[in-house]
């Protein structure tokens, strides 16, 4: 198992590329990452999908992107030390290691075209 540091790869983070990887193999999750880019203090899982929503390439209802993000992304992310979730409260904080990722997602994204 590579333990490596993403930072050892790219300069970004300290999250194992492993946890790295793990953390935007998923579009919904590395659409939480653009959208969390930059935020401070606390954001609602609805404020959050919201967002996530505006962005016209991926269209969607929000509903089942708050209820998504609930049950299967934010968890996830907070697993892996991107965000800080709180499922009682519905509010998520970036945590440092999310802003790390973003020049990973802008790689990801830009060769998927």
């Amino acid at each position: 198992m590579n333990q490596q540091s993403v930072g050892g790869l790219s300069g970004f983070g300290e999250l194992s590329t492993d946890a790295a990887l793990e953390a935007l193999a998923d579009e919904r999750r590395r659409a939480v990452v653009r959208v969390l880019h930059g935020t401070e203090g606390t954001v609602t899982t609805r404020e959050l999908a919201t967002e996530i929503c505006l962005h016209p390439e991926t269209p969607q209802d929000s509903d089942r992107v708050v209820v998504d993000l609930h049950h299967r992304t934010l968890p996830k992310l907070d697993a892996l030390g991107v965000v800080c979730y709180d499922p009682e409260a519905t509010v998520v904080e970036p945590r440092p290691p999310l802003d790390d990722l973003v020049g990973l997602v802008e790689h990801v994204e830009f060769t998927r075209r």
